[in-house]
């Protein structure tokens, strides 16, 4: 929120930071219990889907390490690399998805 603002690192973006892997978290979770129970899935991801969304997994997670030691601008520009690297990770592990016949 701060960069395009140009305002110092707040506890508002740490807050983000914190909740978005979180967030990632709980998609995953529930992902890999849908694999391991086998349910009647519409369409059947191959296992380029999985190894994808743990790479965005890993990313999301790797935002606030990386952070650390920055100052307010090399956070906020980390922060942004992370979501946004890992959202396009998230976008192509569903194409696979898509991909995939019925």
């Amino acid at each position: 929120m701060g960069y395009f603002q140009k305002q110092p690192f707040q506890s508002l973006d740490a807050t983000l930071g914190r909740i978005y892997p979180i967030v990632i978290d709980i998609q995953a979770l529930i992902g890999i219990i849908l694999l391991i129970l086998d349910w009647n899935l519409p369409r059947r991801p191959s296992l380029l889907h999985p190894l994808v969304m743990l790479l965005a997994l890993a990313v999301a997670h790797a935002i606030r390490p990386m952070s650390r030691g920055q100052g307010h601008e090399g956070r906020h520009w980390v922060q942004l690399a992370g979501i946004g690297g890992s959202l396009v990770l998230i976008l192509i592990g569903l194409m696979f998805v898509q991909a995939m016949p019925v």
